[in-house]
């Protein structure tokens, strides 16, 4: 058997494929990094969020969400909260996102507030902006 002496390591992104092997039939499949994730205990939320005005964030569920169904809403100008009782709670939560917004100078922070609010925040120039998060992509596990 072939052997793999020299590769680069990379960061896995949750539409990779993985190879692997079926432990009863010994087939040879591929798999999601996000199923191998969540196979190891990991809870998954992934949304497009979209905000107007003095709205609170609407979310678009992409894919299973494991985490359950948060709550949306907008604290002020600019600042967001999802909220779900006990619904980060774990060894680590972690917080993405890819930018979907098309200003520019804007900055989006993720923090996760405690065990049932995860909050972000929304600054274009420095300074906390609404209006601004259009089908902006987030995702949240705990682990």
């Amino acid at each position: 058997m072939g052997e793999i002496n020299n590769y680069s390591v990379e960061s896995v992104r949750i539409n990779d494929r993985i190879l692997a092997s079926d432990g009863i039939s010994g087939a040879t499949k591929n798999v999601s990094a996000g199923d191998v994730a969540e196979l190891a205990g990991c809870k998954v939320y992934r949304a497009f969020i979209t905000q107007t005005g003095t709205n609170a964030p609407v979310p678009t569920i992409v894919g299973t969400n494991t985490i359950g169904d948060l709550v949306w809403a907008r604290s002020s100008t600019g600042i967001y909260t999802a909220t779900l009782v006990n619904g980060f709670v774990g060894s680590a939560t972690a917080i993405a996102g890819l930018s979907a917004v098309s200003a520019t100078d804007v900055r989006i922070a993720f923090t996760k507030t405690s065990s049932d609010v995860v909050t972000f925040n929304v600054y274009q120039n420095d300074v906390l902006t609404d209006s601004i998060i259009q089908n902006q992509y987030i995702e949240i596990r705990v682990y």
